[in-house]
This record gives structure tokens, sequence and C-alpha cells, in this order.
């Protein structure tokens, strides 16, 4: 009984983590849209949603960061628990199994904490994306200076 509570727990602890990071990608969507509508505003305006698009690029690099941090804290112990696990059906399990035969029931035993790798590592790959459309942004921003600047000098 207290197993299934731990998965349970498990369970919804990866549930609660995937609900927040799905909620920062909902954030940074809506900030994603309103950096592109920006573009098309009035050179002066536009001058700062750049401004704002060079901050935004930062703290999507930090997260990145974070989150790979994250990552890195969690594979050791992931991988230290893989070791006990193989070892465990290797020795004292209680059904004789081949190597792959214990390499699947190890996987099983590391679902939820490889699911919460999986998340971030997904999360990691949104970020990057987002920032690919930041630099975008961005270069779209100084394509509009750099054509304005010619237009007042040829008229």
């Amino acid at each position: 009984m207290s197993e299934n509570i731990k998965d349970v727990k498990k369970a919804l602890a990866i549930e609660k983590l995937e609900n927040e990071l799905s909620e920062e990608r909902t954030e940074w969507n809506k900030i994603l849209t309103l950096l592109a509508k920006g573009i098309n505003d009035e050179l002066r305006k536009t001058m700062q949603v750049d401004a704002e698009a060079v901050s935004r690029r930062q703290e999507i690099t930090e997260l990145i960061a974070v989150y790979s941090y994250e990552i890195n804290k969690m594979m050791p112990e992931i991988k230290n628990k893989k070791k006990e696990l193989f070892e465990f059906y290797a020795t004292r399990y209680q059904i004789k199994t081949n190597g792959s035969e214990k390499n699947k029931l190890v996987d099983a035993d590391m679902g939820y904490a490889e699911s919460k790798v999986v998340a971030y590592e997904n999360h990691i790959e949104f970020l990057i994306e987002s920032r690919k459309t930041v630099d975008h942004v961005i270069w779209s921003i100084k394509n509009k200076i750099e054509l304005y600047n010619i237009t007042q000098m040829i008229g």
C-alpha cells in the first residue's frame, strides 16, 4: 500500500511540474506575440521593443541555464539508482532475468525520475526555440531601423 502512495505522490509531483512548465510556456508565448507585434509599431516604439527583446533574450538564456542545472543535479542520482536497481534485479530478484529484461525492469522503476528529466528537456527545447524567435525579432527591428535610415538619406 505504501508503494502505491509513493507512486501517487510521484505522479502528482510530475503533474505539478508539467503544469508549472506549461504555465511558463503560455506566459512566454504571450510575451513573444507582443514582441512580434511590436515590429509593426512606429519607429520610436519599435526601438523600445528592441530593448525589450534583448532583455527577454537574456531572461530566456538564464532559464535555459537554470533548467539545465536542474537536469545535471538529477543525473548522478538517477544513474546511481539505475545501478542499484540493476544490481538488485541481477542478484536479489526472485525471478531469473536476462540483461534486456533487467533493463526493462529498471526503466519501469525509473519512470518518474526520467519523466521529470524529459519534462525539463522539452521545456528547454521550447526555450531554445523561443530564444530563436526573439533573435528574429531583434534582427527584424535592426533591419527596419536600417531601412528607415536609408529612406531618410534618399528622401
